[in-house]
């Protein structure tokens, strides 16, 4: 039961978006195949993935029934969510929405996670790192 309810808060991350890449996917099958010590995902695991539904999906139920108790172990889930978070090299603020909703449901403080969040003032910068260009100047107050 708990490789499933990982694998829940793996594909919301993988769906924060509503654009689930390809790479996001695999990069979940790839953390619960290495927890699993496994090559390949069990059928009923696999099957879990394919038919996640981000429309019946609570992240406080599945964060209550998967029951950490542990900060370090909290923080540890938190960095399996950005590690999918990250996959499609893709900045998005609403899969950062995503990483702080489950944070807050595992009742960790903001500083607790902070450094693996963006920060609004990343994203221009990001982006045109991506792009090749330098971002323009932030607006004077």
């Amino acid at each position: 039961m708990r490789e499933e309810l990982i694998a829940d808060l793996l594909m919301g991350a993988a769906c924060a978006d509503r654009d689930v890449a390809a790479a996001e996917v695999a990069t979940v099958r790839a953390i619960l195949c290495r927890a699993l010590g496994a090559s390949a995902l069990p059928p009923e695991l696999e099957a879990r993935i394919v038919a996640f539904s981000p429309a019946i999906f609570r992240v406080e139920h599945a964060v209550g029934w998967l029951g950490l108790s542990d900060p370090a172990a909290k923080r540890q889930l938190l960095e399996l969510i950005v590690a999918v978070r990250d996959a499609d090299g893709v900045l998005d603020l609403e899969e950062d929405a995503y990483l702080r909703h489950v944070a807050e449901a595992l009742g960790l403080p903001p500083e607790a996670y902070a450094d693996l969040t963006l920060d609004v003032a990343d994203v221009p910068a990001a982006g045109a790192a991506l792009l090749g260009k330098a971002p323009p100047p932030l607006p004077r107050r």
